[in-house]
């Protein structure tokens, strides 16, 4: 008696200026959109709710990006899963995150970014957060295999 439908489209462009070929400067630009309906014996019943992300990334120098994005979470109806420590639904919510980032490429293989983010969430208060990540990769990759 449990369904759930998954839909989702999402887009990735890619601009090289002509004019600039022997510099690295580019632009991306990514979203996505997320749907869910989902079917549930009683008494959750049915429910449904979307997300969607974008984000424009500028590339200005060869190992330097600065970049934003905007997230959306909308879920129409209460969810089933219940509250950490809790019993119950979680209400139906809306939520905004609004985020900045300037990431630094030492190689092909790691990253480091400095981001800032903001979250509106309509179940709680507001809040900023602020990461430093590193990523790196070890090992086989397609350009590469070992």
């Amino acid at each position: 008696t449990n369904r759930s439908n998954l839909y989702g489209a999402d887009l990735f462009v890619k601009y090289n200026p002509l004019k600039y070929s022997s510099s690295y400067q580019q632009v991306w630009l990514q979203s996505e959109f997320m749907y869910r309906q989902a079917e549930t014996p009683e008494p959750e019943g049915n429910f449904s709710d979307w997300g969607a992300y974008a984000q424009a990334i500028y590339r200005f120098a060869k190992r330097w990006n600065t970049g934003a994005r905007f997230d959306f979470v909308n879920t129409n109806n209460n969810s089933f899963v219940p509250p950490q420590g809790g019993e119950g639904l979680f209400p139906a919510r809306k939520e905004l995150n609004y985020t900045a980032m300037l990431t630094f490429n030492p190689s092909e293989f790691s990253r480091i970014r400095l981001q800032y983010e903001f979250d509106d969430p309509s179940f709680r208060s507001r809040y900023s957060a602020v990461f430093l990540q590193f990523e790196y990769s070890i090992g086989a990759h397609g350009a590469h295999p070992f």
